[in-house]
């Protein structure tokens, strides 16, 4: 049964906890997410006053795109061609497109940014000052 095991990690990996983390210690996760991706696929993020997440996209055919938070849900999808997992945030109004936020053939990445957009998501929604210590 030795071979069962092969590419499988040996130990479990770190538990993530997004609503344990400041608004800042979450856009330092997502910056190391992002720049972790695979090159041409790579993104920074900053979230600017009034809960406006901007994420730059590393490609040079990408303008970084501004995603305002407060009235937001987040999405997670899997393109099957690409063999990507991308994360999305879906603007509250009817006639808004999802905006992809993030992009990994990895779904352990992509379901990780999602926990952490969900959470600054949910923080924008409650217009609450953020109550951790960064």
């Amino acid at each position: 049964m030795a071979g069962c095991s092969e590419g499988y990690p040996t130990g479990d990996a770190e538990r993530i906890d997004p609503q344990g983390m400041s608004t800042a210690q979450r856009l330092a996760a997502m910056n190391r997410l992002g720049a972790e991706a695979p090159r041409g696929r790579r993104w920074q993020y900053r979230l600017e006053p009034e809960c406006t997440l901007v994420a730059s996209p590393e490609r040079l055919d990408a303008s970084p795109r501004h995603v305002d938070l407060a009235r937001a849900g987040v999405t997670g999808t899997f393109d099957r061609a690409a063999g990507t997992h991308a994360v999305s945030v879906v603007p509250a109004e009817p006639s808004a497109t999802s905006v992809a936020v993030f992009e990994s053939p990895q779904w352990t990445d992509a379901s990780e940014m999602r926990s952490y957009v969900q959470v600054l998501v949910q923080a924008c929604a409650r217009k609450a000052p953020d109550r951790t210590a960064p």
